[in-house]
């Protein structure tokens, strides 16, 4: 998962604020989409965890907005 951001962010590298922005939102939704797959707590931001001892379905609709967020992100190119 870290040589897909390094990949992409490397990709984006002709407008660094546009590269910084990609490198953080990957590794902010990218630690929560394989906390959620290792069964550990998912977080998405200050005060938003979920454990595996919580509630089981807003657990998985973290794990799928953090794994979409990722996803989104990945195939982002800049604005036009």
């Amino acid at each position: 998962m870290i040589m897909a951001v390094l990949v992409n962010s490397y990709s984006l590298s002709d407008d660094s604020g546009v590269m910084a922005a990609a490198a953080i939102t990957h590794f902010l939704f990218g630690q929560a989409v394989f906390s959620y797959l290792n069964g550990w707590s998912v977080l998405i931001g200050p005060g938003t965890s979920l454990d595996s001892t919580g509630c089981k379905y807003a657990r998985d609709l973290m794990g799928l907005v953090a794994f979409t967020a990722f996803v989104v992100t990945f195939l982002f190119r800049g604005y036009s």
